[in-house]
């Protein structure tokens, strides 16, 4: 046998579950036999497995359960949560780095300032972003795994289907109360981390010296996941509204409910 087709079929074979390696690989020599002629030539093999494609991508088709993170059917409600999250902890990191370094930063100058604020809050952002892709991608992860294992299984039925939209969703004010909501409960976070300076009674404020604060450590803690746990749900829900809007706009339901509506009540001019 050509060394050449043995190092192709092990190559593929050495990707699967080894229970399926030996009948593969005998499956692989006895289409490759068929597809070389009588006395193949170097040349005229490597044509052959040119032709079927390369190891890797062969492999995969002989695997009974593909290999995925996240799985196909899972994909649109993790980049709906995931771009939601993202853009929460992305504003919640710009506005909180924004205060941080601006208010207490390290250089004398004006340019040093700028750019530390500058690097400063494009790491908090680009930190902050990361560990959000992490933890959504390890929540489905989680929640894949459980209802594959039948944990949280639910038998599936028409009655949860979603109601068909049809009343058009003012998408630019959609819009703006996104990015406003974000602004303010970006803000509203930041301030209750630290409350201690900004929530706080001051003898000058000069020289800022902290009298007592408004609000105790201990009591407001517990709260500020509440609160960006609250702000992550309130902005899904917004963004999934308006991301439903865009498609039912162009879709013909909504056209025929729009025309029906003028038909029934005819424009007095």
């Amino acid at each position: 046998m050509n060394e050449l087709i043995e190092r192709y079929i092990y190559d593929i074979t050495r990707r699967l579950p080894e229970k399926t390696r030996a009948e593969v690989g005998k499956e692989l020599r006895a289409n490759i036999n068929d597809m070389l002629p009588e006395n193949p030539t170097d040349e005229a093999v490597e044509a052959v497995l040119i032709k079927l494609g390369e190891p890797r991508v062969l492999a995969s088709g002989y695997r009974s359960k593909p290999r995925f993170l996240i799985a196909p059917e899972w994909k649109d409600e993790h980049l709906q949560v995931l771009k939601t999250v993202l853009i929460v902890f992305g504003t919640i990191a710009l506005v909180s780095g924004l205060f941080d370094h601006l208010f207490n930063p390290e250089a004398t100058h004006v340019i040093g300032i700028i750019f530390e604020v500058w690097w400063s809050v494009l790491y908090d952002v680009a930190d902050s972003l990361l560990w959000a892709f992490a933890v959504v991608t390890i929540v489905f992860v989680g929640i894949q795994y459980s209802e594959k294992s039948g944990k949280i299984k639910e038998a599936w039925n028409p009655s949860k289907l979603p109601k068909e939209n049809v009343v058009k969703i003012n998408r630019s004010g959609n819009v703006v109360g996104l990015i406003m909501g974000l602004i303010f409960g970006s803000i509203w976070i930041f301030l209750l981390i630290n409350n201690d300076v900004y929530l706080a009674w001051h003898d000058n404020l000069e020289t800022m010296v902290l009298v007592a604060p408004l609000f105790s450590a201990a009591v407001v803690k517990p709260f500020i996941a509440l609160f960006i746990i609250s702000l992550v749900f309130s902005r899904l829900g917004t963004s999934s509204n308006f991301t439903s809007d865009i498609g039912i706009i162009g879709s013909r339901p909504y056209m025929r409910a729009k025309k029906s509506s003028q038909a029934r009540w005819p424009s007095p001019f």
